[in-house]
C-alpha cells in the first residue's frame, strides 16, 4: 500500500477533530442546529491551523445525506466525494491560479445550476486575497445576491488585501494558533497511534518549531521518523530541527547573568563548532531571555509549554537576575541580532554581543539613585561645606547686618522648601556653600564646580 504522509492521514474529518478552534467550530455547529445558514464565510488565520479542513467539514455537514447535520456520516456518496476531493457540488478553487475575470465569470455561470447529490452548491476559494481587483468586482454581485442553494467559503492568510466591499458581505472567523502544549498533546496521540516512541521534551521542541501550524508539526514528525524510524531521541530532534536546545541556551544565559565572560565565549564557540545555525541560535536566545523575564514577572503558572526541567532551570536563573537587567539584556541582544541576520560574519557579531552582555555595568533604577541622593543630602548636611569652603578663593564679604543664627535658619528653611517643591533640585542646592541672606535673598557659592551653578 502506498505510504500516506501524516499531514494527510491525520487531516481532521469532523468538527471535534479540529485543534484549538473551539469557538469557531461551536459557532458553525450552532449555525447548522439553528438553521441560520449564511451564504458567505471568510476563514482567516496563519498557515496550517485548519481553515481549509474546516471548510471541507462544514461542506460535508451541509451536504451529507443525513444533513444538514452536526455529525457527517462519512459513508454516504456526498461525504466520500468531498473527502476524496472529487465532488461536483463542492468546488475547491485556488485563488492564486484563478485570478482573472474570466475565472469568476465561469463561476457565476456554473453557480446557477442546482446541486447534484448534495443539498448545496459550495465554492471553497483558498487564498482568496490573490484575486485581482477586477475579479473581486465581478464576484461582488454574485456574492451580494447568490442563489439559495449556493454557499461561499473563502480562506486566506492575508485578509487585509481583501476589499472592504467583500468583507462587509461575509461572516468572518479568525483562526488562532494552537498553544505549544495543545499541539504537543496532539502529536503525542499521533505517535501513540503510529507506534513511534518519543519523549515529551522532543514533542515540545517539534511543537515550538512548528510555530502553531498543525500541518508543519506533522510534517516535521514525518521528517524525524524518516531519520530515526520508530524511536526518536531528544538530541536527534534537536539535530534534525537545527535548534540548540534549552539546556545549552540556559547554560549560556546563566554565564551571561553571572558575568563569566571566558566561559560564555567558550560555549558560543562550541555551539558554532557543532554546525548550529547562528541566526536560529540568536532567535532562541532572545526567546529564552524573554521567557526568563516573563517568568520573573508572572511566575511559573503562566508557562504551560515548559517541561519540569525547564521550569526548575528558570527558577534557578530567576534568583540570579533582576528585571531591569533582563530588560537591558534583551534590548542589547535584540539590536545585535538584527545585525547578525544580515551580516556575512554572524559568528563575529555574536561573540561581540556576548562579550558586551557579559561585561555590562550593573543596572540601577533611577528611582533608587534619586532616593540615595536625597538620603545623602539629608545625612551629610554641613559635612560637604568645609571641603568647598577650603578651596574658596575670595567669597564676598558678609554685610554687618547678618548674624550666624538667623542665616543658618534661613538656609535650612530654604533647603526644606526646595526639597518639598522640587526634590530633584535639593541635592544640588545642598552642595553649595551658603554665603548669607539679606533682604529675602539667599546667596550660594559654587567655587570648585560651576556646573552645579549652571
Amino acid at each position: 500500500m502506498t505510504y500516506q504522509v501524516l499531514a494527510l492521514k491525520y487531516r481532521p474529518q469532523s468538527f471535534d477533530e479540529i485543534i484549538g478552534q473551539e469557538t469557531i467550530t461551536q459557532t458553525l455547529k450552532n449555525v447548522i442546529a439553528q438553521k441560520r445558514l449564511h451564504h458567505a464565510y471568510l476563514f482567516t488565520g496563519p498557515r496550517g491551523v485548519g481553515k481549509t479542513s474546516l471548510a471541507r467539514i462544514f461542506s460535508k455537514a451541509l451536504n451529507c445525506e443525513q444533513g444538514p447535520t452536526l455529525t457527517p456520516c462519512q459513508e454516504c456518496i456526498p461525504c466520500r466525494e468531498i473527502t476524496e476531493s472529487r465532488s461536483l457540488d463542492v468546488q475547491e478553487i485556488d485563488g492564486a491560479s484563478h485570478t482573472s475575470v474570466e475565472d469568476i465569470r465561469t463561476l457565476r455561470e456554473n453557480i446557477r445550476y442546482t446541486p447534484g447529490t448534495g443539498h448545496y452548491r459550495i465554492y471553497i476559494i483558498d487564498e482568496v486575497h490573490m484575486l485581482s481587483k477586477s475579479a473581486f468586482a465581478a464576484l461582488l454581485k454574485t456574492l451580494e445576491e447568490p442563489p439559495e442553494h449556493a454557499v461561499f467559503i473563502f480562506a486566506t492568510t492575508d485578509p487585509e488585501k481583501i476589499p472592504a466591499t467583500i468583507l462587509s458581505r461575509v461572516l468572518r472567523f479568525d483562526f488562532r494558533r494552537p498553544s505549544v502544549r495543545l499541539l504537543a498533546d496532539h502529536l503525542q496521540k499521533v505517535t501513540a497511534e503510529e507506534g513511534i516512541v518519543i519523549d515529551s521534551e522532543g514533542l515540545l521542541w517539534i511543537a515550538r518549531t512548528a510555530e502553531g501550524s498543525v500541518r508543519d508539526a506533522l510534517s516535521l514528525l514525518d521528517r524525524l521518523t524518516s531519520f530515526a524510524e520508530d524511536k526518536i531521541q531528544t538530541d536527534q530532534v534537536l539535530q534534525i530541527l537545527g535548534v540548540t536546545g534549552r539546556v545549552a541556551i540556559f547554560s549560556l544565559l546563566e554565564k551571561i547573568l553571572t558575568h563569566e565572560t571566558e566561559e560564555a565565549l567558550k560555549q558560543a564557540q562550541n555551539i558554532y563548532d557543532q554546525g548550529t545555525d547562528l541566526k536560529q541560535f540568536g532567535h532562541e536566545l532572545l526567546e529564552a531571555i524573554r521567557d526568563l523575564l516573563f517568568f520573573k514577572v508572572i511566575g511559573g503558572d503562566g508557562f504551560d509549554d515548559l517541561s519540569e526541567v525547564e521550569i526548575e532551570t528558570m527558577q534557578t536563573l530567576s534568583s540570579k537576575s533582576e528585571i531591569p537587567d533582563l530588560e537591558y539584556l534583551f534590548h542589547l541582544f535584540h539590536h545585535a541580532y538584527q545585525e547578525i541576520v544580515r551580516s556575512t560574519l554572524p559568528k563575529v557579531l555574536l561573540e561581540i554581543a556576548i562579550l558586551r552582555m557579559c561585561t555590562r555595568a550593573e543596572r540601577v533604577a533611577i528611582t533608587d539613585v534619586l532616593e540615595k541622593l536625597e538620603n545623602w543630602q539629608g545625612e551629610s548636611g554641613v559635612s560637604l561645606q568645609p571641603a568647598t569652603l577650603s578651596v574658596e578663593k575670595k567669597p564676598p564679604s558678609p554685610t554687618p547686618s547678618r548674624t550666624p543664627t538667623s542665616t543658618t535658619k534661613s538656609f535650612e528653611g530654604f533647603l526644606k522648601l526646595v526639597e518639598k517643591r522640587k526634590p530633584s533640585l535639593a541635592p544640588i542646592v545642598a552642595r553649595a556653600a551658603f554665603n548669607g541672606e539679606q533682604a529675602g535673598h539667599i546667596e550660594l557659592v559654587y567655587p570648585t564646580n560651576p556646573a552645579y551653578a549652571e
